[in-house]
């Protein structure tokens, strides 16, 4: 079984990213915040993490490059971001993350599965 961390600040996007890819057989374990985020980070294992770069009290670039450098965790990242400019893919790739993708849920569930 695959294990997913959601960490997404919309509410009502990650209720329906978590009601998804449980339907779909993964655990799932959600975050709305970066300090959550960090909390589970520590105390569990995943498999594969979903990050918005939105998060209200870090950016997901800064959480993705403590992951990797800080807390030296090499599960894949992919950073979700409304922004489709080639510096901000840049800036997400240089932090750690292994995929960026533009924000929509649906190309988040094409590109799980």
């Amino acid at each position: 079984m695959i294990r997913l961390l959601i960490v997404k600040n919309d509410n009502s996007k990650l209720s329906e990213l978590h009601s998804y890819f449980s339907q779909k057989g993964y655990t799932v374990d959600c975050a709305n915040n970066g300090l959550t985020a960090l909390h589970l980070f520590s105390s569990q294992s995943y498999d594969i993490i979903v990050l918005d770069v939105a998060l209200q009290d870090i950016n997901g670039f800064s959480l993705c490059q403590s992951l990797r450098n800080d807390a030296h965790l090499d599960t894949p990242v992919i950073l979700l971001d409304i922004n489709n400019k080639i510096e901000s893919k840049l800036l997400g790739f240089k932090s750690g993350a292994d995929d960026y993708l533009v924000e929509a849920v649906e190309l988040l569930q094409k590109h799980l599965f």
